[in-house]
């Protein structure tokens, strides 16, 4: 048959226990007991007002960002509009009339046979 010790070790936590428990009474353990729970208490209320500057400067940022947005907006309809004008051929003649520019008819212009043939043998001589 198997022998079983009665006794605890002196490193068991099991031997602590009456050691712990008249330790923990008196006025020293409650003061003791009241300043964990204030710590507790300190550390979840820092977490909520971190959280709470957080989630408001979020807030701030998305309020910026949308005044932002529109800004841009407006902006690209301005631009938007500019772009239609200038692909607008009659102010394209307008802006050239008002810069000096005149609008000359394409003329065909009929090049002699020789004159092209020319041209090839002098380039390709260049070369």
């Amino acid at each position: 048959m198997l022998h079983r010790s009665t006794s605890v070790p002196v490193w068991s936590p099991l031997h602590w226990l009456p050691l712990r428990r008249a330790s923990l009474r008196g006025p020293v353990a409650t003061l003791l007991r009241y300043v964990a729970i204030a710590i507790v208490l300190t550390a979840i209320g820092c977490a909520y007002l971190w959280q709470v500057n957080a989630l408001s400067n979020l807030h701030d940022d998305t309020l910026r960002l949308e005044r932002l947005t529109a800004r841009q907006e407006q902006v690209n309809v301005v631009l938007a509009a500019q772009l239609a004008q200038w692909n607008s051929p009659a102010y394209i003649a307008k802006r050239s009339a008002e810069e000096g520019y005149v609008f000359a008819d394409a003329h065909i212009v009929q090049v002699a046979e020789s004159a092209i043939s020319s041209a090839h043998i002098d380039s390709g001589s260049s070369h």
